[in-house]
């Protein structure tokens, strides 16, 4: 059966609106151009900016032999307090990309000693993407390709759809009638 215009426009609308959801997650570097260092003011950099659920931080720095710095994951009290214990992850690779996959606070440190006590730290809050709208029902078409509204189901008294005038148990096929029917 071959799709209308009204159901290629809906259709194609949908997918449209679907992929400009979808395209809206960022990717942030933190810092910018000076990446996750010292002497550098990480709160600032994060008070213009909005983030959120889908979105990717990227944590650039040095990482020699020695271990320059990381990035810990870490709670609130371990942000407020630089304590690396418990956390929620520990990063290394000089690269490290962190998907925000949940609304709420996040908190992000460096590990080495020293380097949280002097700023080194960066608190975000994730935000819920807007909701994606359910789409509406493709309007339905007649055989003259004029484009009709589909009418809503008629009600019984019961609340159960009452069948459309022009259709009856009879004219639907076999394969969707129930087989305990008694014209089946």
């Amino acid at each position: 059966m071959a799709m209308g215009t009204a159901g290629v426009l809906f259709a194609v609308g949908s997918l449209l609106s679907l992929l400009m959801t979808c395209q809206a997650t960022k990717v942030y570097t933190v810092g910018d151009e000076a990446g996750w260092t010292l002497d550098y003011d990480y709160q600032k950099w994060a008070s213009g900016k909005t983030f959120y659920v889908g979105d990717t931080l990227v944590f650039k720095y040095f990482n020699s032999e020695m271990g320059n710095h990381n990035v810990v994951r870490v709670s609130r009290t371990g942000y407020t307090n630089c304590v690396i214990d418990p956390n929620m992850g520990v990063y290394e690779s000089g690269s490290d990309k962190i998907v925000l996959s949940a609304p709420g606070d996040m908190w992000f440190i460096c590990g080495t000693p020293g380097h949280c006590e002097s700023g080194m730290k960066l608190k975000i809050t994730v935000k819920k993407p807007a909701g994606i709208p359910a789409p509406s029902p493709a309007p339905a078409q007649t055989t003259d390709g004029i484009t009709t509204p589909s009418p809503a189901p008629a009600q019984t008294t019961d609340g159960i759809p009452a069948a459309s005038p022009d259709s009856s148990p009879a004219s639907a096929p076999d394969s969707i009638l129930p087989t305990w029917l008694p014209w089946h």
